[in-house]
């Protein structure tokens, strides 16, 4: 039998030197690549089941593509699995919208965009994660 002590000692070492970093404080660059150099922000990170999450957009192009979405879909997709999740249309130069409410778990807001190519392909031009608590 694993002695619990030690499994715990070894998840407090984790956090102590910053393994885990939560979704809030995540490094964007490191969620995955983007064309673009827009910012999504969500709050309140964490949510608890039953809230909406606001998703504030800053540095967006003045005008958006006629098919850009913004998903939400649970952390690790893949980026080229755009069609999973929720789908918002939205013009992202408004400012913010808000999404859920959501099961509990990790996610992943992205804006899908065609302006950074001449080949209609869809690519992430700003993402961001958020928590929904138990």
């Amino acid at each position: 039998m694993t002695n619990p002590f030690v499994r715990l000692s070894f998840a407090a070492a984790l956090l102590y030197v910053g393994a885990f970093v939560p979704a809030a404080n995540a490094d964007p660059a490191a969620l995955g690549p983007v064309v673009g150099k827009g910012i999504i922000t969500a709050t309140p990170d964490p949510a608890e089941v039953g809230d909406e999450v606001t998703l504030t957009f800053a540095n967006f192009p003045k005008s958006v593509g006629e098919l850009d979405e913004l998903i939400v879909v649970p952390a690790g997709t893949p980026d080229t699995a755009y069609n999973i999740g929720s789908s918002f249309r939205q013009n992202l130069a408004a400012g913010s919208d808000k999404v859920g409410p959501f099961p509990p778990g990790t996610y992943e807001a992205r804006w899908l965009t065609m302006l950074y190519n001449n080949d209609r392909k869809m690519q992430v031009g700003a993402r961001t994660q958020f928590i929904v608590n138990p």
